[in-house]
């Protein structure tokens, strides 16, 4: 009875690999990898005959942009389509009962936000920071559990609107001071949401903490989770919640004496991945995110054609509001609350997980929050998955923390490998002198060892006052130079094609300042004064948007107070504009709109010193 039961499910297993073997759906590149123009060919290769009905679409969540039907006559049938401008597409086709979709990527590197950033966005959660520090942190945090290598917390914090913050923080055993991780939960509301992360504290030498974003105990179910939620009202909207309270819970991180107090990664997936980019962003003590498949970026791409990311704002309010008036509140509303634009304010290093077939978080909003970043950046591309992390998601992330935590690499655990994950570095901010040459040398590879051959690389100029001529652009260690003095910003991508996994493969990114002169001195003359490297004191500053068509905002912050003079000059070096300023934080409008459209030189001047950054006027 057995060995007939065995042949019968053996047949049938032969029966379902020959049916989802016969038909396969793919692009003519392996990689799904084009340029803005380039033509991408997908393939369906079958021997069954039939009609193919076939779309194109942005995302499996938006629109067609192409569809129709095709007659197949057994073995290959190609459909093509052209992009024009950066973005992702994803390819369906259905045979009779058979359905597969595949996704391809057009000039990812140049995906940006679809809407322009609110002006006071800083001003806006600067002031939600500072209600909630108003608030006190009324600790409340006892012993769960504990075993031979940690122990366990639960806690519960002050929070705003008379709310508190729940989570756990998980202290492992061993010699201190240690990193930290937080991690922001996926989205839902039932019991258990967030769990102890025992195992990440252990097998990572780090102290885990977890939180809810709910007004609740985690191992309870919040009847009011995500209410309320009042999307034509920043203030009113859930998620406000969720990011106080993460900063609430970094709050209280700074109370444990086993801390380090300098290393702390964000992470989490869906909801938690796009929380974690936002709170990374506002603020500034996170130095380390790892996000997969990211929720909460792009709101605004439905008015673009384009897909909106979770939770799809600007589709709730057609569906909930009638007025133009309302739609556009939430359009304003929700830009405090994309992770595109908090991203831009952080410089840290951060890992990204993205599925080529996502159904949920479309991958094209993920990725401009991606590129929003300065910093170092590792990311895995999975061809096939639709919305769920790769497994990479779990082991990468105690690999990312071993190569960027020294902390992390002796953990108390004993079984844990010690391997590291992917790292680049494009190089450090240096000095070049005009149309001398300059050798590039970055620093990159994979588990503390070189790249393998396989390998890819191409540097690109993102701006400058001029031009840069790269001997070999596909040469990571190749020879530049500069035509004209300024601030230049390029770009290293390298490609890993990580064979091990079929259909996934590896991006690094990272990008290197270059200060270039006549005489080759970070020092240099400008207009009869002296430009250096930068102040001392200048701890951040943010010029958007930029490239602009009206205002521009400028925002610095510096260590201590700054008589400033901020001025403007076109590439002849003529003033156009100038103003004063006594400050240690400078936010500032500056209307172009009726300037000539080019590039200027905006200088924040104190006595010789000068900071020089290029503004670009469309």
């Amino acid at each position: 009875m057995r060995t007939v039961f065995f042949t019968i499910l053996f047949g049938l297993l032969l029966s379902f690999s020959a049916t989802a073997q016969d038909y396969e759906v793919y692009t003519d590149r392996p990689l799904a990898d084009y340029q803005a123009g380039e033509t991408i060919t997908f393939i369906v290769d079958t021997d069954r005959r039939g009609e193919i009905e076939y779309k194109i679409r942005y995302s499996l969540r938006t629109e067609s942009i192409l569809e129709g039907t095709k007659e197949h006559f057994g073995g290959t049938s190609e459909f093509t389509f052209t992009l024009n401008q950066p973005g992702f597409i994803t390819f369906e086709a259905q045979l009779g009962s058979r359905y597969k979709a595949v996704g391809a990527t057009v000039s990812k590197q140049d995906i940006r936000a679809l809407s322009a950033e609110p002006s006071d966005f800083d001003t806006f959660w600067d002031d939600q920071k500072a209600e909630l520090a108003a608030v006190p942190i009324d600790i409340t945090d006892w012993k769960e559990d504990d075993n031979e290598f940690s122990e366990t917390y639960q806690f519960s914090l002050g929070h705003v609107d008379g709310r508190r913050v729940h989570g756990y923080v998980v202290i492992p055993d061993g010699e201190g001071p240690f990193p930290a991780t937080l991690r922001i939960p996926a989205f839902g509301s039932g019991r258990n949401i967030a769990t102890p992360d025992v195992v990440g504290a252990e097998r990572a030498n780090c102290i885990a903490m977890t939180i809810s974003i709910h007004n609740a105990a985690p191992d309870r179910e919040d009847p009011n989770a995500y209410e309320p939620n009042v999307i034509t009202d920043p203030e009113k909207i859930y998620y406000r919640y969720a990011i106080l309270g993460a900063i609430r819970a970094i709050d209280y991180l700074e109370t444990i004496e086993e801390w380090n107090g300098d290393e702390l990664c964000l992470y989490g997936d869906s909801q938690g991945g796009g929380l974690s980019m936002l709170v990374a962003g506002i603020d500034q003590r996170p130095t380390h995110v790892i996000q997969s498949i990211a929720a909460l970026s792009q709101h605004g791409g439905k008015r673009a054609g384009r897909p909106s990311g979770f939770p799809y704002y600007l589709e709730a309010a057609d569906a909930q509001f009638q007025t133009q008036a309302e739609k556009d509140q939430v359009y304003e509303a929700t830009k405090y609350y994309d992770a595109i634009f908090a991203a831009r304010r952080f410089n840290g290093t951060s890992m990204h997980f993205l599925s080529y077939l996502d159904d949920v978080c479309p991958p094209e909003t993920a990725y401009a929050a991606h590129n929003a970043m300065s910093g170092p950046r590792l990311m895995l591309h999975s061809l096939d998955l639709y919305h769920n992390s790769p497994d990479e998601f779990v082991n990468g992330r105690r690999e990312f923390l071993r190569e960027h935590f020294i902390g992390a690499r002796t953990p108390n655990f004993q079984f844990e490998p010690d391997t590291r994950s992917h790292y680049i570095d494009a190089g450090s901010r240096s000095s070049a002198k005009v149309d001398s040459t300059v050798r590039l040398s970055p620093d990159f590879g994979l588990d503390n060892s070189g790249p393998d051959n396989d390998w890819t690389y191409e540097w690109e100029t993102l701006w400058g006052p001029g031009t840069v001529d790269y001997a070999d652009p596909t040469d990571a260690f190749t020879n530049v130079t500069f035509s004209d003095s300024g601030k230049y910003r390029l770009r290293l991508r390298v490609t890993d094609p990580y064979p091990e996994q079929e259909r996934k493969y590896w991006v690094l990114t990272d990008e290197v300042t270059f200060d270039v002169s006549p005489s080759g001195a970070v020092s240099r003359t400008f207009d009869g004064e002296a430009n250096s490297e930068g102040f001392i004191e200048l701890e951040s500053l943010l010029i958007t948007p930029n490239p602009t068509g009206g205002t521009v905002q400028v925002h610095a912050n510096f260590s201590e107070t700054q008589d400033l003079d901020v001025v403007l000059r076109d590439l002849l070096g003529r003033e156009v504009l100038r103003a004063f300023a006594k400050t240690d934080r400078l936010r500032t409008e500056l209307d172009l709109g009726d300037f000539t459209p080019g590039v200027y030189l905006l200088s924040l001047q104190n006595g010789s010193r000068i900071h020089t950054e290029r503004i670009v006027v469309r």
